[in-house]
């Protein structure tokens, strides 16, 4: 039997973002400003241009509020440990067993952080695993990856992987390469065209509602 201690490895402390301090001094103005300028269907996309904003700093809001209630308690949660059987993220253990390969990629939605450019560790299950079979497959559709460590750590996120895929290595006795993705450069399949197009319509849509029943107001 394998004594070997985890390895733990901590997410790092979340902070303040700069763009939190911009909207916070920028929006109550700018509000200010196109009160006094009027809303009417002639600059209506003035108003979808706050709106916007208003709504990317209320995210960012909700965020550092519910880092500042939870505490302590979302950073153990976030937490990933290596161990023999498998790695950790806060109580779930993944088996290496389970695990077909590790990637890294750039994705431009995560959870919260909207607009946010951020890198994620991946992995795919293998397709005889019963974390396949049960795992999300809307996930899988929309990002093409099974699972994913989505928050920033103590290590870079490649050393992560790489650490992720030694130890996989390690106890199962297979090696896989470490895939890499670069997001938005790379050639994208038809169905990721076709979601994009249709949700870009729908925030179109509603947003162009919202604004028309402000300004009937």
């Amino acid at each position: 039997m394998d004594n070997q201690n985890p390895l733990i490895i901590r997410p790092q402390k979340e902070t303040a973002t700069p763009l939190l301090f911009i909207l916070l001094l920028a929006l109550p103005a700018l509000t200010y400003y196109f009160y006094l300028k009027g809303f009417n269907r002639a600059n209506w996309d003035d108003l979808v241009f706050l709106i916007i904003m208003w709504v990317v700093f209320i995210v960012i809001v909700i965020q550092r509020i519910s880092y500042t209630i939870c505490g302590e308690n979302i950073y153990d949660e976030l937490t990933v440990k290596l161990t023999p059987q498998g790695f950790y993220k806060g109580t779930t253990l993944y088996r290496w067993h389970d695990i077909d390969y590790f990637g890294v990629k750039r994705v431009y939605v995560t959870c919260f952080s909207i607009f946010i450019d951020r890198r994620v560790v991946y992995w795919n299950y293998k397709p005889s695993s019963i974390a396949h079979q049960f795992g999300s497959k809307a996930l899988r559709f929309l990002s093409g990856y099974d699972d994913a460590l989505t928050t920033k750590y103590e290590i870079d996120l490649d050393e992560l992987a790489k650490l992720l895929n030694e130890w996989k290595t390690k106890y199962t006795g297979h090696r896989s390469e470490i895939e890499t993705d670069v997001g938005l450069n790379r050639k994208l399949s038809t169905k990721e065209i076709a979601f994009g197009l249709a949700f870009a319509l729908f925030l179109i849509f509603a947003i162009a509602t919202i604004a028309a029943l402000v300004i009937k107001k």
